[in-house]
């Protein structure tokens, strides 16, 4: 059982990922401008690909509080499992990310099984900023909803 959960939120995860990245850092928003700046014009249309590099975990944790509170209430191992599995995605977002970018961590290229094919992914998203919103966690959210393109 404990499996299956780890398995339905890594997918959370990655359909988390997207909305973000859709909604909220490719949309200028009211009082969300610096995100809209920073991510979109700075790190896409300037190629700075020293901003928006790393996705911080005490940021991840305080944004999911409110589902980390509910499933520990549900059961505290299963609220232990989604505090590690949050911090553990952020920190493997980072070293993916870094690595696409070529700012370090290129030795998750030889262990990571699915590094080429996420690292073009994410590539193609900066050829193309409105595709590809599943960026840094591979295809699968834009397969589903159809905003995949491979160039």
């Amino acid at each position: 059982m404990l499996i299956g959960y780890i398995i339905i939120l890594l997918f959370a995860i990655m359909i988390g990922e997207y909305l973000a990245h859709k909604y909220l850092m490719h949309m200028k928003l009211p009082r969300l401008e610096n995100w809209f700046t920073e991510h979109h014009i700075e790190h896409h249309s300037k190629n700075r690909m020293d901003i928006n590099i790393d996705l911080w975990p005490f940021a991840q944790l305080i944004i999911f509080s409110p589902a980390i509170a509910g499933v520990w209430y549900y059961n505290w191992v299963w609220g232990l499992v989604t505090i590690d599995l949050i911090v553990a995605h952020s920190m493997l977002w980072s070293i993916l990310h870094r690595s696409y970018h070529d700012l370090g961590c290129r030795w998750i290229k030889y262990i990571f099984p699915f590094y080429k094919t996420w690292r073009t992914h994410h590539l193609n998203h900066h050829k193309n900023p409105h595709k590809n919103l599943g960026a840094v966690f591979g295809p699968i959210p834009d397969i589903i909803v159809g905003t995949r393109i491979s160039l």
